[in-house]
């Protein structure tokens, strides 16, 4: 377990520095797709959440699994929305992150942007197929996230508008 984490950590600063090196790690030890380092994360979890976009986009070339879930069932994805990382979470997208992905602590991904209203990340999540009137548990919809600053809640209302979101009935 020791040498995995050591060689976790190597393929870390390979990608961030020197990416013929990280390819050279990754072939000679597969194991590096999918061993997990802290909390179940793995590198590109870490990249995700400490990274650049090119290095997310590097490992997902590679064929890191966009949707490999931590301990707490969190994907990169779910991670870089937290984070409001819409670059990061535009890559992820791109190589086929599921846009509707929640997880044991979260709902889904638009839910963990729209409290602070990052109205282009929920834009590129619905753009993806998120369901833009996901309903949590509790009965909450976007409607009932809405942000508190006056400009983003403007960019909420143009988003809304420009994807035609109806507010759902309640049951």
């Amino acid at each position: 377990m020791v040498e995995s984490q050591s060689l976790i950590g190597q393929l870390i600063q390979a990608v961030v520095n020197d990416r013929a090196e990280a390819c050279r790690l990754l072939q000679a030890h597969p194991e590096l797709f999918t061993t997990p380092w802290d909390l179940g994360q793995n590198a590109l979890h870490f990249l995700t959440l400490e990274g650049t976009p090119s290095d997310v986009e590097f490992l997902l070339y590679q064929g890191f699994d966009p949707e490999r879930r931590n301990d707490f069932g969190d994907t990169p994805l779910l991670d870089a929305c937290v984070l409001e990382k819409t670059e990061t979470a535009k890559v992820l997208l791109a190589y086929g992150a599921d846009p509707n992905v929640g997880s044991e602590v979260r709902f889904n991904a638009i839910h963990c942007c729209v409290y602070d209203g990052n109205a282009d990340l929920i834009d590129a999540l619905i753009s993806a197929g998120a369901d833009p009137v996901y309903t949590t548990p509790f009965g909450e919809t976007i409607f009932d996230q809405w942000p508190d600053c006056p400009r983003q809640q403007q960019a909420m209302k143009e988003l809304v508008r420009r994807h035609q979101i109806e507010r759902p009935e309640p049951e």
